[in-house]
């Protein structure tokens, strides 16, 4: 016979009674159900805003349609620089210009050979004078043409003799013998003509600093008839430059020396040359 075993029934557990005490301790936390309700739905509102974001991944280009694009990018290179090509080939047969058509008989002309008027036109750059320098001697120029005419007739009368000038020095040597000198004066009078020489009238100079020539004409009443004789001539053209240099440094109205001095011209003693240095190089 088989038996069967009657399984026991668990007992159930007796309901405990525990209300009272949870609503004592949420008075005395200061808290009620309503807001431990509020914090319970507050979650869940949290999440489902997480959880209902999402981001679209667009999917990657194949192989064969990026190999596409890159021989496409390939062939439209290819064609802008056959269409360069093209056009560059088309400037080598254009038809010369009327300034071309000059310029080339201009060549045949007067260098005769295109390889000259390289050379020349190359030279040129190395030697012309840059349009800030050309500027600053008209400037300058002009300043000094004021400067002469400050100058007046009369100034500085004195004896061949009488060397001593105030700031600068004379470039001859007196002789033994004065009494030759002595007996000759030395007037100064006003000369406005001025005239630019050499190498920098022509917009030209080689070398640095830049040189610039200037003739000023001694006027024919300070010579006399005898002084051939003597090296009164000599004398007197020094004492000209020597009165000059001596006004150039003592006047304050123009910006003109910064420096003055005499220099042989072509190593000779006897022709002085009065050199001036800006005072703005």
């Amino acid at each position: 016979m088989k038996k069967f075993q009657q399984k026991k029934q668990k007992a159930k557990p007796k309901p405990v009674q525990v209300e009272e005490d949870l609503n004592d301790s949420m008075i005395d936390n200061g808290t009620d159900e309503e807001s431990n309700d509020e914090n319970d739905a507050s979650p869940a509102g949290s999440d489902s805003g997480h959880e209902s974001g999402g981001r679209f991944v667009r999917a990657p280009a194949s192989s064969k349609e990026s190999a596409q694009a890159t021989k496409r990018k390939a062939l439209d290179r290819d064609q802008a620089e056959h269409q360069q090509k093209i056009k560059a080939m088309k400037q080598l047969y254009k038809p010369p210009t009327v300034e071309e058509i000059n310029r080339l008989k201009e060549t045949e002309n007067f260098y005769h050979s295109n390889l000259f008027r390289l050379q020349v036109e190359q030279m040129l750059v190395e030697v012309r004078v840059k349009a800030k320098v050309a500027s600053f001697v008209e400037r300058w120029l002009g300043d000094f043409r004021k400067f002469l005419r400050t100058v007046k007739d009369g100034e500085g009368e004195r004896g061949l003799d009488d060397v001593g000038y105030e700031g600068v020095r004379f470039p001859l040597e007196v002789p033994e013998n004065v009494e030759v000198l002595q007996k000759v004066k030395f007037q100064f009078l006003q000369q406005r003509i001025v005239h630019q020489i050499g190498a920098n009238k022509l917009g030209t100079d080689y070398g640095k600093p830049v040189v610039v020539d200037l003739l000023l004409e001694i006027p024919e009443r300070c010579f006399h008839k005898e002084d051939y004789l003597n090296m009164r001539y000599h004398f007197k053209r020094a004492h000209f430059l020597c009165h000059l240099a001596e006004r150039l440094v003592g006047q304050t109205k123009y910006e003109l020396a910064g420096q003055v001095g005499f220099v042989a011209l072509k190593g000779d003693s006897l022709k002085p040359v009065l050199e001036v240095t800006p005072s703005e190089e």
